[in-house]
């Protein structure tokens, strides 16, 4: 099996939307910016991204029901290809669990 293993920390910048699927699952989709400092080829480098993360299933949305804007959040889960709309692509993490970090 193929790795696909993410971790990434950063601060809520929209409010969670939910969501449920015509399964019945429930999804909360949040959007979140990463700021840190990485060192590449021997350099320091600023880094920033905003990435939309998605956690999924009943058991996880009593942790959903805590996260607002501006939460300081740790998600852990695995990378996924969406296809918006608009037809943009995007990545999105799934989480596995999602942890307040303030």
């Amino acid at each position: 099996m193929a790795e696909n293993s993410t971790v990434l920390t950063g601060t809520l910048c929209t409010s969670p939307r939910k969501k449920v699927s015509p399964a019945g699952i429930p999804h909360t989709y949040i959007v979140m910016d990463h700021r840190s400092q990485q060192v590449e080829a021997g350099f320091p480098r600023g880094i920033y991204c905003r990435m939309t993360v998605v956690i999924s299933g009943k058991e996880n949305q009593i942790t959903s029901n805590k996260l607002v804007k501006g939460s300081n959040i740790k998600a852990r889960g695995y990378l996924v290809w969406h296809q918006g709309r608009n037809g943009q692509p995007k990545i999105v993490l799934h989480a596995h669990s999602i942890e307040l970090m303030n």
